[in-house]
């Protein structure tokens, strides 16, 4: 059903995207017009980011060869989808998992907020945990015959799940850990060597790339602005996030950990429980860094079922909890599929309002300011601002971009600014000021720019335009970080 969807989505025009997808989409149409990782502050607007760049350098790639970008986008993810579910077919074949279980698992792969998140949107989660998943593939194809190729191809395989998203290396140190504990030292030894100068090329080449600007950015953007502190409530704010927003990944998760502590797997683990278990450790460190969402429980969601499907012993037991997580993940899909479709619904048709609006007022050189980088992806345009919530973190880490920033709202530059959140409510203003833009930005806005109007189901977009209607948009000089 979810697949189903996916593919409607894709040619429908309907859509799961959010600014974050939006920020996706805009790092893709840099590249495809040459931009590799924009500076922080530039002629094109503002940068910064984390993300690394296989997803969007594909979804570039597509865009070149003339799809549009949210076409293109789709139809990467689609494909990321096929990756993902036979590299989690192989793994389940060469554990020797019953042919009539896999096909449950592989349902149950779909069944998430974490999946169905990601095979219906625009988002690079998805692209590095099949790739992940095929490594693991290849790990368990070592034998004393073959061992060089799957090891040069599992290498190969994790590597590019770290030049996707770079949490990843996971998938590589619990392979290297399984493989010591297996007393195939040279193995793991070749493994961690190859991967190392794999890796060593994959940043040497984004450094060269992005014209050396890369390590500005990410030193700015990486963290989140995460501190040592928080690494204590990382792990309860995972734990939280998924027991409300991903119960099925939940369910499954503390059954994978039940398994691995009842029958004391970790004291010998298996690949599978040795990258469950430094799988959940990296995202309960990930979930240290603010602004993180259930998106991130996909690897998780995956190895734990890897995890289900290797370890559950006795079929009585087995047919009972497929039955609770299959009925589980029926109703949760069933519920968000019907709840959101209104919804996304509604929002499209704003969204394409706002694109008209946009495209009405970006005319001779003038500036659109949006929260959401979607909306200019939409229309056609280039977003002066790629991802508000890394604004607010590289204000704080150079100064020169709320300089600029400042200047180019006092003397009214953006013809029009569209926002999520309402800077004249008190709720609003703090979540510009604690999330996204950063300190003072309400105030600085509502005194150069009033409200015109709200849009969408439950006020979604609040749209400000310059208070001095008839004064032309200055040129603000700008730095270039």
């Amino acid at each position: 059903m979810t697949t189903v969807f996916s593919i409607r989505l894709a040619f429908s025009g309907s859509s799961r995207l959010n600014h974050v997808s939006g920020v996706w989409l805009t790092l893709a149409t840099d590249l495809a017009e040459g931009t590799f990782y924009r500076p922080l502050i530039g002629d094109s607007g503002y940068g910064g980011t984390r993300f690394f760049p296989l997803h969007f350098t594909l979804h570039a790639i597509l865009i070149k060869w003339g799809l549009s970008p949210l076409a293109a986008g789709y139809l990467l993810t689609l494909a990321a989808t096929f990756l993902m579910l036979s590299g989690l077919l192989l793994v389940l074949l060469e554990l020797s998992v019953p042919r009539q279980d896999i096909c449950i698992f592989m349902v149950l792969g779909l069944a998430a907020s974490s999946s169905q998140l990601a095979i219906t949107t625009i988002r690079g989660d998805l692209l590095p945990a099949a790739m992940t998943l095929w490594g693991l593939y290849y790990c368990l194809r070592l034998n004393d015959v073959l061992s060089k190729r799957y090891l040069c191809l599992a290498s190969i395989c994790f590597t590019l799940a770290f030049s996707a998203k770079i949490t990843t290396l996971f998938g590589p140190l619990a392979a290297s850990y399984w493989l010591l504990r297996k007393g195939n030292v040279k193995a793991a030894s070749q493994l961690i060597i190859w991967i190392s100068l794999e890796i060593l090329v994959i940043l040497l080449t984004i450094y060269l790339g992005s014209e050396t600007r890369v390590f500005t950015i990410f030193s700015a953007c990486a963290t989140g602005g995460a501190e040592i502190g928080h690494l204590i409530y990382g792990p309860v704010l995972m734990i939280q996030k998924m027991a409300t927003r991903d119960v099925v990944c939940f369910l499954t998760v503390l059954v994978a950990i039940a398994l691995v502590v009842l029958y004391q797997l970790w004291r010998n683990p298996s690949l599978a429980v040795a990258s469950f278990m430094a799988t959940l450790i990296t995202t309960g460190i990930i979930f240290a860094s603010p602004g993180t969402d259930y998106n991130h429980f996909l690897d998780l969601y995956l190895i734990a079922i890897i995890v289900l499907a290797a370890s559950i012993p006795g079929n009585v037991i087995k047919q009972w909890l497929y039955l609770i997580l299959v009925i589980t993940a029926v109703i949760t899909t069933s519920i968000q599929t019907g709840k959101l479709h209104e919804t996304y619904r509604q929002l499209d048709t704003v969204r394409k309002e706002l694109v008209q609006l946009i495209q009405s007022h970006h005319q001779d050189g003038n500036l659109v300011l949006s929260q959401d980088p979607l909306l200019p992806v939409m229309a056609k345009q280039t977003p002066f601002l790629m991802d508000p919530f890394m604004l607010r973190l590289t204000r704080e880490a150079y100064p020169a971009i709320t300089e600029d920033l400042w200047n180019r709202i006092r003397s009214q530059a953006f013809s029009v600014v569209i926002l999520k959140f309402d800077p004249a409510t008190p709720r609003g203003s703090e979540l510009l000021s604690k999330r996204h833009f950063g300190p003072q930005f309400p105030k600085v806005l509502l005194e150069y720019y009033r409200p015109h109007v709200k849009s969408g189901p439950d006020d979604n977009y609040f749209i400000y335009l310059p208070r001095n209607d008839s004064k032309a948009s200055e040129t603000v000089p700008h730095n270039s970080l």
